[in-house]
């Protein structure tokens, strides 16, 4: 239950946001929607610290995988890759970064593949590589859902809102429409995958706040099986769990960010399409997106 509330805390300390940087995506505050690899020779996610950071960094991941895509070489590869970055200050800071999908970076003992590959191919120790490898960031836990999980998880919670009730069918089609991910030169031109999230994290929200201990037993009843995640201990969860009830108590900031042109643009790879690669220094970009230096 803990590894539920944890999600749904992280969700709901994003719902709604109080400022943006310049370049970042405005979300209106009303908007309530609805061939293996040689993997990387590194060890998983580090216990809970003695001395807790000034940073915590989640990945959160939506998976294009459905029940009638197994057995096939289909499926299975993360369209939505959102960063959650918490900064503890006061206001605490989060930055929600989001990456494109067909994102190419080379890196040292991983093969060449496309950024929404790496999970399906490496799992979660290969995504705390290349996040470590290519952007500098240590993450201290990964979240993945794939698309029949997250169609009954909004279900269940009665749908979400934008430009009317969205049901999960509806809001995954909502999500996967390809005019707005393709035909205005920037993936999720929309900002879709943003309102999307905080439109979930301020449904369970306000289920929490209505009765927290039912809606907890409730969701993890019929919904905990849906999530995978890198946090399998019991210390681990406890201690996020209560980092998340003090961030969801406190004043804070939302900022969301997509990584995009100038910094990525489309160029040649040694995959078989061209993709966007790095037009800038990577580890600098996220340096200055997270801490505003």
């Amino acid at each position: 239950m803990k590894r539920l509330i944890l999600l749904a805390l992280l969700c709901s300390a994003c719902a709604f946001p109080m400022s943006s940087p310049t370049d970042a995506v405005v979300l209106p505050t009303d908007a309530v929607l609805s061939p293996s690899a040689v993997a990387p020779t590194i060890l998983p996610s580090a216990s809970p610290p003695a001395e807790p950071p000034d940073r915590y960094n989640f990945l959160l991941l939506g998976g294009d995988h459905t029940a009638h895509r197994i057995g096939t070489d289909y499926g299975d590869k993360t369209d939505v890759m959102l960063l959650v970055s918490i900064l503890m200050e006061e206001p605490t800071k989060i930055t929600v970064v989001q990456f494109p999908r067909n994102l190419f970076v080379p890196v040292d003992a991983m093969e060449d593949q496309w950024l929404f590959h790496v999970y399906s191919r490496e799992g979660f120790v290969g995504l705390t590589y290349y996040f470590q490898q290519v952007f500098d960031v240590d993450l201290h836990g990964i979240f993945y859902v794939n698309m029949d999980g997250f169609v009954s998880l909004v279900d269940g919670l009665g749908g979400l809102w934008l430009n009317g009730v969205m049901d999960g069918e509806q809001t995954l089609a909502y999500l996967r429409d390809n005019a707005n991910n393709w035909d205005y030169g920037v993936y999720d031109a929309g900002g879709r995958q943003f309102k999307v999230l905080y439109a979930l994290a301020e449904k369970v929200k306000t289920r929490f706040h209505e009765n927290a201990l039912t809606t907890a037993k409730d969701l993890w009843g019929a919904y905990g099986n849906l999530l995978e995640t890198d946090l399998s201990e019991f210390e681990q969860i406890h201690y996020l769990a209560e980092l998340a009830w003090t961030i969801a108590t406190k004043e804070y900031i939302v900022e969301s960010v997509r990584l995009a042109e100038p910094v990525v643009v489309r160029g040649e790879t040694p995959l078989e399409v061209r993709g966007l690669v790095p037009n800038e220094n990577l580890k600098s970009w996220m340096t200055e997106v997270l801490d505003g230096r």
